[in-house]
Parts: structure tokens; C-alpha cells; sequence
């Protein structure tokens, strides 16, 4: 069963769990076929290979994710404090380059930057509810100065 293209760019999220669901059948197939035991582990090791590609794919979809909601929470990545290593696996302080290339955040800066986002949560609702506050009222105090001009304007008329 071939999946279309457009699902890979529309539903990458779907495209990822059906591949890894194909790889793993594909797995368990070739494990009772009947072919050379040389060809069996050539083939395995392509399937592993794509089963890592699909999960270092889905890794920077929730890596995007993540950074996504600190930057909407206004968790800037300089403030959080973590342990600095040099590697040169390491894309910068805060990323890694994977296997295929995909540009992954370090595994040790997960904890510092949810604990941050747990810890900022809290402010930002609150905030967000106050700016909505605010704005009612604005809105509420607009109508009432429109109809009071309304009123005076009638009461002036006659």
C-alpha cells in the first residue's frame, strides 16, 4: 500500500506513525522469510536505518513544537541555565545534528527548558487573562461614552 505524497507534507505527524507501523511490519515479516541469511540482515539494517530517520523526523517535529511554546510563553533560550559541554556533534549551545541531519535539540536541555516552561506557564495565563480584562473594559467604557453621546445628541435635537 503506497501513501501519497500529500500526506507526507499536509499530515507529517500521520506519515511518521504509518511509516514506522510499515517498518516494523516489514520487520516481522522478513524475520520468518525464507532468503539468505546475508540478504536478511542487509535488509533489516535498511529497515532500521528508516525507522531511525522516521523517529529523528518525529523528534524535530516535537523539538519544533517545544520551541514553539517557549517562544509563545516568552521563554527565551539565553536565560535557561544548563550544563555546556563541548562536542562536536553540537549545532550551537542548544542543538545537535542527528544521524541524517536533522538539527535536534540536546538531550540534556529537554529538562532545564520544560521545567521553564512549567515555571512561566502560571505568569503568562494570568497575564493573558488580565489583557483580556483590560480590553473588556476598554470595550465596555467605549459603548458607554457612545451611548451617552447618543443620549445628548437626542436630548439636544428636540
Amino acid at each position: 500500500m503506497k501513501v501519497p505524497f500529500r500526506l507526507r507534507r499536509l499530515f507529517p505527524r500521520s506519515y511518521i506513525n504509518w511509516g514506522m507501523a510499515r517498518v516494523r511490519r516489514e520487520r516481522t515479516a522478513l524475520r520468518s522469510a525464507k532468503i539468505s541469511k546475508e540478504e536478511r540482515t542487509d535488509r533489516l539494517r535498511h529497515l532500521e536505518y528508516e525507522l531511525q530517520d522516521l523517529s529523528e523526523w518525529q523528534e524535530s517535529l516535537d523539538d519544533a513544537a517545544l520551541l514553539k511554546q517557549a517562544a509563545k510563553l516568552r521563554v527565551y533560550l539565553d536565560q535557561i541555565d544548563f550544563p555546556t559541554e563541548h562536542d562536536p556533534a553540537n549545532d550551537g549551545p542548544y542543538h545537535r545534528i542527528g544521524t541524517f541531519g536533522n538539527r535536534l535539540l540536546r538531550t540534556e536541555f529537554y529538562g532545564p527548558l520544560r521545567k521553564a516552561i512549567r515555571e512561566r506557564e502560571p505568569f503568562f495565563r494570568k497575564e493573558r487573562h488580565e489583557q483580556v480584562e483590560m480590553i473588556v473594559k476598554v470595550i465596555t467604557a467605549v459603548t458607554g461614552l457612545i451611548g451617552t453621546l447618543i443620549g445628548l445628541f437626542a436630548t439636544f435635537r428636540r
